[in-house]
């Protein structure tokens, strides 16, 4: 809560999906920040922006081609833990 920080299990699963990439050469990956809606809306988007760019950095600490994925915010929302994370795109065209 309130922090980029990876815990161990975020960790392992970024792993995995580095793992699932390498078989998927041509597939890019958008990962999106997300914060709640209360509080500053600029902190939000600064925290967003520091969760995806944290998933990101590890993925490619992992051997993910930094050409194939890039992080941005989502605009605040919502309320409770679902809304403190990242969440993935895949998808077939580059940015």
């Amino acid at each position: 809560r309130g922090t980029a920080r990876l815990h161990v299990q975020s960790q392992r699963e970024l792993e995995q999906l580095t793992r699932r990439l390498a078989s998927l050469p041509r597939m890019y990956l958008t990962v999106k920040g997300h914060t709640r809606s209360d509080g500053d809306p600029e902190a939000n988007r600064l925290l967003a922006e520091e969760r995806a760019g944290a998933a990101e950095s590890y993925l490619i600490d992992k051997g993910l081609n930094p050409n194939r994925v890039r992080a941005e915010a989502a605009s605040p929302g919502g309320t409770g833990g679902a809304v403190q994370a990242v969440t993935f795109e895949l998808a077939q065209k580059p940015y």
